[in-house]
């Protein structure tokens, strides 16, 4: 880790495995059925898949330093300086959104203190766990703010908010 970095953080390996594994079954299902004469989709297509998947979860990166978050993505990096950082909150991608999709989402929502300013907004699913707990720990500390619990999953959340807990 360079000087200043606290955190670095990458998606999950469990996560690659989860969003590269049928693509990847697929493409041993293809070369089996293939070595018998058969055709299906073009095994160029299932590797394209499976890398690009790869290459979106390899871009995912949150990074924390002594002074600021950074969380990158495939398309663009998102900075706040510590003291800049207001609330913090985990929502679900279902109750936000009208076109969500089907798949549950939890988002960790960081917001600036000045209103108007931008919010870092986190899928919280490619990331372990024990990973954001520490980066919510690591923010608490260097900030003096309040603690935050990390749900263990997002069905976990969804319940807990039906409720209004």
């Amino acid at each position: 880790m360079a000087p200043g970095i606290i955190l670095d953080l990458r998606a999950c390996w469990s996560t690659y495995l989860g969003l590269c594994g049928i693509p990847a079954i697929l493409l041993i299902g293809e070369a089996y059925l293939a070595l018998h004469g058969y055709t299906v989709v073009p095994a160029i297509l299932v590797s394209v898949l499976i890398t690009i998947a790869v290459i979106w979860l390899r871009s995912l990166r949150i990074e924390l330093t002594t002074d600021t978050l950074r969380y990158s993505t495939f398309r663009r990096t998102t900075e706040f300086r510590l003291s800049d950082i207001g609330d913090i909150h985990f929502e679900s991608q279902l109750f936000r959104k009208p076109r969500a999709t089907s798949q549950p989402a939890l988002v960790l929502s960081i917001s600036s203190r000045d209103v108007g300013k931008q919010t870092i907004e986190i899928n919280a699913n490619v990331f372990c766990r024990e990973d954001i707990v520490s980066l919510l720990d690591e923010i608490q500390r260097t900030t003096h703010g309040p603690s935050i619990e990390v749900p263990k999953s997002v069905v976990e959340f969804m319940l807990h908010h039906r409720r209004g807990k």
